[in-house]
């Protein structure tokens, strides 16, 4: 027999039953205990069923010929009594029917006596090898179900803790979430009792937020954080197990009438808001290693609900501030979603631009805007020619400052301020302005005039002759303010432009030949990259002075030996033209201003001369041929102007 056999037949019984003592004697000294098994003998055959009823082994080992009961009854009896042992037959006296009939009883072997200790032992190898195998069988059978057992346990943790995380993931309802926690903790291990305990706004005690099984006093229960257990454990944010082998436990245990204690601390962001507490009663078990690791993601979900909660809490509070704010503002604010529908409006939105709040959210603002000029600016593509101001004129006659700010991943906020009365103030100042300009032109007329004669009436000395300079240059300061007052009145007031067709490159190129002596006076770089462009419609005198303002602006504002660049060309039907220039800037807060009349940046005012209407009556020129200017500029760098002009296909229709 192999070492492994020998391993095997150390766990098995073998039930001799012979009436030959000496029979006997041989088998257990010679074949049995050398292979380790345990052996009972009987003498005759009424003994050794009894004993194979009451002992069950795992193999007989039996002689034909004996009293009360020979070997072939004493099998019958067993068959009959259901008993699924394995045999040996032994016989002094063999013959064709006995073992016919002997292994019609089941015998695995046939011996006749006298027979030797390898044949003996080959037949009990023989005889054992099938109950080893449904031993084996059965043992690996009792294997699968137990892991069966243990897989479907985990698969019920694991469809627990689904369903608590599609809980926090659905809602935002903390109670939703912990009462399915303190349920599926006490599903899970069994446990007497189950309390989810937070920290109340002092993180000074605990107080019971859900309960299972708990009485109505103990739900009532309030620990404080100061010395307790519960307290160490929010401290250190670990799980504490109490188990009788420690004194301290042992002792807490005793005084809450518990026979088993589990605290798993809550915990959200690396701070402690509150404890799971598992407690047993009448089961003595304490709870496991494997039941604290299945409990601490239902605990972290309880803690990520409570962080979720408080910020959800939190924005609420904020957007409904936010929304009264909004609401209550005297200025129309709108916000245009990335689909183009009409998200948000304020009351004063919805009555400037006569859209009802309760029907228009969510519409399309195409749907909703009759005004091409106003949809037109609230649907401008994002491109570089994208416009963020405009004024916007509505139904019933105020004008708004519209100001569109693109927010990435939310949309289009538009905030519409009402400068009705300052542009009926601005009309009126125009109108002044005008009325005091042209009364002004006679009389410093006169004053020239008269400067004139002077030098004819006598001779003047050389101080004489510096003061009348100095008359003449701010008489002629004051001709040129007047006259720019002048066109940006009447361009203002809707003057009719001569339009006639206009090429603009010749017409840059001209005011750039102009400014040539400028250029060279400073020793700069002029750099002129306009090709043919498209036939406007235009009037040339207008833009020969709003293309001459910008570019000798560019030169005047530029240091000496920098560069000065006038760049043109056409994209997606429509002209644009820049000018750049790399000389002082202009400051943020200015840019916003520099198109406004009489308006002068600090930096500019002492050291270059100007009226502060150069720019204006450009914005002016530029908007009346239906275009568009603006700047981009940085401080110490230099300024870029964009114009924006739409080419003409059919001259002779538009004049």
């Amino acid at each position: 027999m192999t070492q492994d056999s020998k391993t095997s037949s150390s766990r098995e019984h073998v039930l001799v039953v012979d009436d030959t003592k000496r029979i006997r004697d041989f088998l257990i000294e010679y074949v049995l205990s050398p292979q380790g098994f345990h052996v009972t003998v009987a003498s005759d055959g009424q003994e050794g069923l009894e004993k194979a009823r009451a002992e069950k082994p795992d193999l007989i080992i039996v002689d034909n010929q004996m009293p009360r009961l020979t070997g072939l009854e004493l099998l019958q009896q067993i068959n009959k009594d259901g008993l699924n042992i394995p045999s040996i037959m032994m016989t002094a006296h063999g013959s064709e029917a006995i073992a016919v009939e002997a292994f019609r009883l089941g015998v695995r072997d046939y011996i006749v006596k006298p027979f030797n200790v390898e044949n003996m032992a080959s037949a009990i190898e023989r005889a054992l090898r099938e109950k080893r195998l449904e031993k084996e069988r059965d043992h690996l059978n009792k294997q699968l179900v137990d892991s069966n057992l243990q897989l479907q346990r985990r698969v019920q943790e694991l469809n627990m803790l689904y369903g608590i995380g599609k809980t926090v993931s659905a809602s935002l309802k903390l109670d939703d979430v912990i009462q399915r926690v303190v349920e599926g903790a006490i599903h899970l291990t069994g446990a007497d009792e189950c309390s989810l305990m937070l920290l109340d706004d002092n993180r000074t005690e605990l107080y019971v937020r859900a309960a299972k099984n708990l009485d109505t006093k103990t739900q009532s229960l309030r620990i404080k954080v100061t010395n307790t257990f519960a307290g160490e454990t929010l401290r250190v944010q670990k799980p504490l197990n109490f188990t009788p082998n420690q004194p301290k436990h042992a002792k807490f245990l005793q005084s809450q009438g518990l026979q088993a204690l589990l605290y798993i601390p809550i915990v959200a962001h690396t701070k402690a808001l509150g404890l799971l507490s598992l407690a047993n009663r009448k089961n003595p078990n304490p709870f496991s290693e494997r039941e604290q690791r299945i409990l601490s993601p239902m605990v972290d979900f309880v803690g990520i609900t409570l962080h979720n909660a408080r910020l959800f809490s939190q924005m609420e509070y904020e957007r409904h501030r936010l929304q009264a704010l909004i609401s209550q503002t005297n200025d129309p604010i709108l916000l245009i979603n990335e689909k183009g529908r009409l998200e948000m409006l304020n009351t004063a939105a919805s009555i400037a631009l006569n859209l009802p709040v309760s029907s228009s959210i969510n519409q399309p603002i195409t749907q909703l805007i009759e005004d091409e000029s106003i949809l037109k600016f609230f649907t401008q593509l994002e491109d570089e020619n994208f416009v963020s101001n405009n004024e916007i004129t509505v139904d019933d006659g105020r004008v708004f400052n519209a100001n569109m700010t693109l927010v990435r991943g939310v949309g289009r906020s538009v905030f519409m301020r009402d400068i009705s009365n300052m542009k009926e103030v601005d009309q009126l100042k125009t109108e002044l302005v005008h009325i005091v300009s042209h009364d002004l032109r006679s009389p410093l007329t006169s004053i020239l005039g008269y400067v004139e004669l002077l030098r004819r009436v006598g001779d003047v000395n050389e101080q004489q002759e510096e003061f009348i300079k100095r008359i003449q240059i701010n008489v002629q300061n004051i001709t040129t303010l007047i006259t720019d007052l002048l066109d940006l009145g009447r361009l203002e007031s809707g003057m009719t432009l001569n339009l006639a067709p206009c090429d603009l490159t010749q017409l840059l190129h001209e005011i750039s030949e102009e400014q040539h002596a400028s250029v060279a006076l400073k020793e700069q770089t002029f750099i002129f990259d306009v090709p043919p462009l498209p036939v406007l419609n235009a009037d040339r005198n207008r833009l020969h002075q709003a293309f001459s303002n910008l570019i000798s602006n560019a030169i005047k504002y530029s240091p000496e030996k920098a560069k000065v660049e006038v760049k043109g060309y056409a994209q997606e039907g429509q002209i644009i033209i820049t000018i750049t220039d790399t000389g002082i800037g202009i400051a943020p807060e200015d840019q916003a201003h520099i198109f406004d009349k009489f308006y002068r940046a600090d930096r500019v005012q002492g050291s270059h001369q100007g009226t502060g209407l150069g720019l204006s009556i450009v914005k002016s020129v530029i908007e009346k041929h239906n275009g568009r200017i603006w700047v981009q500029s940085e401080l110490g760098k230099g300024s870029r102007f964009f114009v924006v002009l739409p080419p003409t296909t059919d001259v002779a229709k538009q004049k």
